[in-house]
């Protein structure tokens, strides 16, 4: 069977490199872009934070009634056409953010992002691997995870500092032009449309260690929704408030801001080392194992923001839940692109993605408006046991996925 589907123009290391670049810069300025704006953004718009960080919800509720769509289009077509639209559609929301006036037109900017995002953030550069590379797929979206989990550890501190320099209507300008300049660019050079012949990858064919047989795919389906659903609610929604967070711990800025980005540091940590040990221990199993992680960081942060007083113990005991966080999520998150492949196979792949995206970016779209009302209602004690509550039930799916794969 042939496939029009994305053929690879470079070596597999520089193209890798050059779409991890690219998502470093398309999440970095789109995302998590409220994060470091919110304060200046809605001072000048007029709006709360709710409308604020609800843009990144509008962003997701779009993403995931338009994703199994665009998974079906990118298998039957190739990823380029929409990565290349993707990419446009971005740089137009990011304009048309530096020229809001008020919540509609902000708000209509994420709707346009919130199109482009599956097209060029999410499905369409994990099935450009797949399609570019088929008999190195899991690899390859291991390293471009690996890479790409950087953006709020090096778009945070830059934002931050193109607001004070410029203001934050420039940083939208600046960062349009990031994504026609630079990403469109590269998504264009780096990948074309050619038919290919499909290729088994290296996830193995269906009986294989890892793989679930036909009569467990729909329990492994439903596992992995609740364990990347929950995990997501909170990683997706809580980090943007981390700086606000430590902000009213008493902090400066600045030092707000590093620790926050702290998590960026120690995600790449991890996805290098799931990067090394992929072949030899089962993404199911590391991801099991991460998802035991994160609720010992809620309660180092219950700790370190409810019962100590500001001071140098404070900040310690937050950098070092802030590493134990980006080791934790950095691992779940490269689980969302890796464990379809190793679980059901490359066979529909970005069908198989459009179809998780459309549960979880539901979830994920809550997340930013549940942990704002949360925050602003009840308090950062409340939104970190929720965060907590969120992440034991993340486990416990991830360790009933884990056993599950046993059975085969």
């Amino acid at each position: 069977m042939s496939l029009a589907a994305a053929a690879p123009v470079r070596s597999f290391p520089i193209f890798v490199a050059g779409m991890a670049l690219a998502q470093i810069i398309g999440w970095g300025t789109t995302f998590y872009l409220p994060s470091i704006l919110e304060r200046p953004i809605g001072a000048e718009l007029g709006i709360g934070r709710e409308i604020v960080f609800g843009g990144i919800t509008v962003m997701l509720l779009v993403s995931a009634l338009i994703g199994p769509r665009v998974g079906r289009w990118i298998d039957a077509d190739g990823a380029r056409h929409p990565m290349l639209i993707g990419k446009l559609l971005l740089g137009a929301g990011l304009a048309l953010i530096g020229l809001s006036t008020g919540p509609v037109s902000y708000l209509f900017a994420w709707v346009l992002m919130g199109i482009g995002a599956p097209l060029s953030l999410s499905i369409g550069p994990l099935a450009s691997v797949t399609q570019s590379y088929p008999e190195r797929g899991r690899r390859g979206l291991r390293a471009l995870m690996l890479f790409g989990g950087m953006s709020n550890g090096l778009i945070w501190p830059l934002t931050g500092w193109l607001d004070a320099a410029f203001g934050w209507r420039a940083v939208c300008f600046i960062y349009a032009a990031a994504q026609l300049l630079v990403c469109l660019p590269l998504a264009h050079a780096l990948i074309r449309r050619q038919p290919i012949e499909d290729v088994a990858d290296d996830a193995a064919p269906v009986h294989a260690p890892g793989h679930l047989r036909p009569e467990q795919r729909r329990q492994g389906f439903w596992l992995l929704i609740v364990g990347a659903g929950f995990s997501g609610l909170v990683s997706w929604g809580l980090p943007l408030y981390f700086v606000a967070m430590f902000r009213q711990a008493g902090m400066d800025t600045g030092l707000a801001i590093i620790l926050a980005s702290v998590t960026a540091y120690f995600t790449f940590v991890a996805r290098l080392t799931d990067f090394a040990l992929a072949g030899r221990v089962s993404g199911v199993r590391i991801v099991a194992g991460a998802s035991l992680v994160s609720p010992l960081v809620f309660l180092m942060m219950l700790v370190a923001l409810v019962l100590l007083a500001p001071g140098s113990m404070q900040i310690l005991l937050i950098g070092a839940a802030m590493a134990l966080y980006g080791i934790s999520t950095g691992l779940i998150a490269t689980s969302r692109a890796t464990l379809p492949l190793e679980l059901f196979g490359g066979g529909g792949y970005a069908a198989m993605l459009g179809r998780l995206s459309f549960y979880l970016n539901m979830l994920f779209a809550a997340s930013p408006l549940l942990f704002a009302f949360v925050y602003d209602g009840l308090g950062k004690q409340a939104a970190l046991w929720l965060g907590l509550i969120g992440s034991l039930i993340a486990a416990l799916a991830y360790w009933r996925l884990d056993r599950l794969t046993r059975e085969v």
